[in-house]
């Protein structure tokens, strides 16, 4: 390292906040010009971190430097971190550096970029090298797509910040079933309702608030004393009596916010707050907002931005006054979800640039547990119904019913439990409302389920058939509104008749391209695809480019009045698809269901036999129809 890039990084790491660049320039006898040099190289170090913001630019020691002895050592922790720093932070990088950085030779890594391109490729970003740089190339939406996957990968490994187990792995000192169960029974008692994840998240707050005053570190109680809600003071209380901790008015005022968000489903009403710093809510708003343009990671949820927003009070309260508070859990958010952590440094340098306050570690992974708990709920609810329970005499019978919760939670999201259906009038997005009392009460698109009070085996059976019924309409729904996308009238034809598969390809892609669905190259792309791997599947053919660089996702349909020969098989139907880079997925799904279905003889004798267009989509979607309830039966 040269001299004046030493004194330069030096300087930089030792400020700890945003500094002028003319400033530091002069502190570091050079010129503006040659300080901009190394500042980029200093954004192309993968162990440093480079900000820039209002207040000038801020260099941090990035967590492999600070931590030499976890360098990656294999192909994952490899990918990881070209994915983090490439792809999530942005960054060009450097062959030759990551080669020193990971001790590897040219061959490995040459070898895990390519992996790496094989994976992202179906999202059609790109791994693009020029000369010694590498850097992830793609359009916008397609870069976001991927960085959202990602992300739900690092939140969706076995480390979950929400699981019992590995809670209990974190606070060894803590016996945290037993204080997860003394929860629930404060909960269960007065009649309030928590789902799962809410519950676990309550957990882990009052589990690190625990920590926090084993180790001597108790938050300061600032400003006026506050009333609790019943139920949290109950919890809190049970808790301090059993275990001899004292939880502080700040933390009381946590689990209440946590606890009452989503017992009660309230609105998003960040005013009621009472804040102490008002101006935290419109800092709130635009870290939501950066997260979802920048990531796709949506948090525009009271669920989410309620208690964040209390934190970010709270926190910039401590700032002030020069306090931080040590996380327990740094080391293992640091390890295990390291691109979450990534993402609170993100929102950490929003909130250095705004409110010109430098952020301990600590406090970036009190963001980054605000952050994982709620990507990891959203990827565990998304393949889940959303299901609220309506029971007048719920808390009666609350071991019965309770038994919903445990033998459903692999299809059910118990989002809450009401003892009237008026209760539930304002509530959106419900797949099933399971009620112990008979109504003729209408709720948009959910299906309600009368079961008894003791949830008997005939209660199960039809718990578990309403279930199947109600996933394989959702997956109808959505062959339905696919079919009614890509299939056109305009490129259907019947008892057509071709002497070889060229000219059938010949015939389709002119009209594709005369309809303006496929741009002059489509043809081409589509015979490299053919003379790679013929697309025949028995009875069909289904020819497309390997690139998704249509105009439009469509499907040309030729149903044919004698077979034709296509490679290896006999082809009566042909389905020519073209598709958006937009649309690779519905491409992936409708592709895997027409071989499903016309793999079928009867199936492929029965679309065959339609009258006109509009009789073969009707068909068509019955024998999608068959083949799920087939699924769903065997």
């Amino acid at each position: 390292m040269a001299k004046n890039e030493e004194k330069i990084l030096k300087y930089l790491l030792s400020r700890q906040t945003y500094v002028n660049v003319k400033e530091a320039a002069a502190q570091c006898g050079v010129s503006e010009r040659t300080f901009y040099n190394y500042l980029t190289q200093f954004r192309n170090d993968p162990e440093l971190e480079v900000y820039s913001g209002r207040n000038g630019i801020r260099v941090i020691a990035a967590p492999e430097r600070l931590m030499k002895e976890q360098v990656p050592d294999d192909y994952e922790g490899r990918r990881a971190f070209i994915l983090r720093k490439g792809l999530i932070a942005g960054r060009t990088l450097h062959v030759d550096r990551l080669l020193d950085y990971f001790s590897v030779s040219d061959s490995t890594l040459r070898n895990d970029i390519i992996k790496i391109r094989r994976e992202i490729a179906r999202y059609h970003v790109r791994l693009s090298a020029k000369g010694d740089e590498l850097s992830f190339t793609g359009n916008y939406h397609d870069l976001k797509k991927l960085t959202q996957s990602i992300i739900y990968q690092d939140n969706n490994s076995d480390h979950s910040m929400l699981s019992a187990m590995n809670l209990q792995e974190m606070f060894p000192e803590l016996n945290v079933p037993e204080i997860k169960q003394v929860i629930e029974e404060e909960i269960n008692r007065r009649n309030s309702f928590m789902d799962e994840y809410s519950l676990m998240n309550l957990l882990l707050h009052i589990l690190i608030s625990m920590n926090q005053e084993m180790n001597g570190i108790v938050p300061e109680d600032i400003g006026e004393e506050e009333t609790i809600d019943e139920t949290t003071d109950a919890i809190c209380s049970a808790i301090e009596d059993t275990y001899g901790f004292h939880f502080s008015r700040i933390a009381k005022k946590q689990f209440a916010l946590i606890l009452n968000t989503r017992a009660k489903k309230s609105g998003d009403d960040v005013s009621a707050l009472n804040l102490k710093h008002p101006e935290v809510s419109g800092l709130m708003e635009r870290i939501v907002k950066r997260l979802y343009t920048s990531y796709n990671i949506d948090l525009n949820l009271p669920e989410f931005k309620l208690p964040f927003v209390m934190h970010l009070d709270n926190m910039l309260e401590r700032l002030k006054m020069g306090v931080s508070l040590n996380n327990p859990l740094l080391g293992n958010i640091k390890q295990f979800s390291p691109i979450t952590y990534d993402l609170a440094v993100s929102v950490a340098n929003i909130i250095t640039e705004e409110t010109g306050f430098s952020m301990s570690e600590s406090e970036i992974a009190y963001i980054a547990l605000h952050i994982g708990a709620r990507i990891e709920e959203t990827i565990s609810t998304k393949s889940k119904l959303t299901t609220v329970i309506v029971c007048p005499e719920y808390y009666t019978y609350h071991s019965n019913l309770k038994k919903i919760i445990n033998l459903y939670s692999e299809d059910l999201y118990i989002m809450n439990v009401y003892t009237t259906f008026d209760e539930l009038m304002a509530v959106e997005g419900i797949d099933l409302i399971i009620t112990t009392v008979p109504t003729s009460i209408y709720i948009s698109e959910a299906v309600v389920l009368q079961i008894s009070d003791f949830l008997t085996g005939d209660d199960r059976r039809n718990i578990t058939k309403t279930i199947n019924t109600i996933k394989t309409s959702h997956r109808l729904d959505r062959s339905r509104k696919s079919v009614n996308e890509v299939f056109r009238e305009d490129l259907f034809y019947k008892n057509l008749s071709f002497n070889t598969s060229m000219e059938a390809i010949d015939y389709l892609c002119a009209n594709m391209y005369k309809c303006g669905y496929v741009n002059e190259n489509y043809k081409e792309a589509l015979l490299y695809r053919e003379s790679v791997a013929p697309t025949d599947f028995n009875a069909i053919a289904i020819p497309h480019p390997v690139e998704y660089s249509s105009r439009q996702t469509v499907i040309s349909t030729a149903l044919l009045s004698k077979p034709l020969k296509w490679n290896r098989s006999k082809v009566r139907i042909i389905f020519m698809i073209a598709v958006n880079n937009q649309d690779f997925t519905t491409f992936e799904e409708m592709f895997s269901s027409l071989i499903t279905v016309c793999s079928d003889t009867s199936s492929l004798d029965y679309l065959l036999e339609c009258t006109d267009y509009a009789d073969f989509v009707n068909r068509l979607l019955e024998q999608f129809s068959r083949s799920d309830n087939g699924k769903e039966s065997s």
